[in-house]
């Protein structure tokens, strides 16, 4: 049984598909995403799917917001089904232009920091949003390259 959102983003595509590609461009698989909190959407080119953030477009609506993502995403998708480039080149700006499509989405909020971690040496404080302990070190203290001297310590848990 496919989601109601699902259904939205498919008759959305549709849409915009024949209104500004004149149904050329290959329908994808659509995919929702309630871990995808960064981005308003993505394709993945070479699975030919789509994906829609959940928490992305409930903040910002599922009407106008939707239809701007799509276009965003349809984009992509007309350029590699052509055999063009398919990033945010010039071409790609062409097209957003012509069909006022968003070259970027709305900021999301920023999640907040849950770990401290700190450099042995120095106490750098690094803060970050997943763990990171044992894979970084200091940047100061390791001139920018990883050295096991200058491993980062947790510090704190915030949350």
């Amino acid at each position: 049984m496919k989601s109601e959102k699902l259904e939205i983003i498919e008759s959305v595509f549709d849409r915009v598909n024949g209104k500004y590609f004149h149904g050329e461009v290959e329908r994808p698989v659509f995919r929702v995403s309630n871990r995808m909190k960064r981005r308003a959407g993505q394709v993945n080119l070479s699975r030919w799917e789509m994906t829609i953030s959940i928490p992305y477009h409930d903040r910002y609506g599922w009407d106008g917001e939707l239809e701007n993502t799509t276009k965003h995403e349809i984009i992509h998708l007309f350029l590699r089904q052509t055999g063009k480039p398919s990033g945010h080149n010039k071409l790609f700006r062409e097209i957003a232009n012509r069909i006022d499509a968003p070259y970027y989405s709305r900021e999301m909020p920023q999640t907040s920091f849950r770990y401290v971690f700190e450099c042995p040496k120095c106490k750098r404080e690094y803060k970050a949003r997943k763990w990171i302990g044992g894979r970084y070190s200091c940047g100061k203290c390791s001139n920018g390259r990883f050295d096991k001297r200058y491993i980062l310590v947790i510090r704190e848990i915030l949350r």
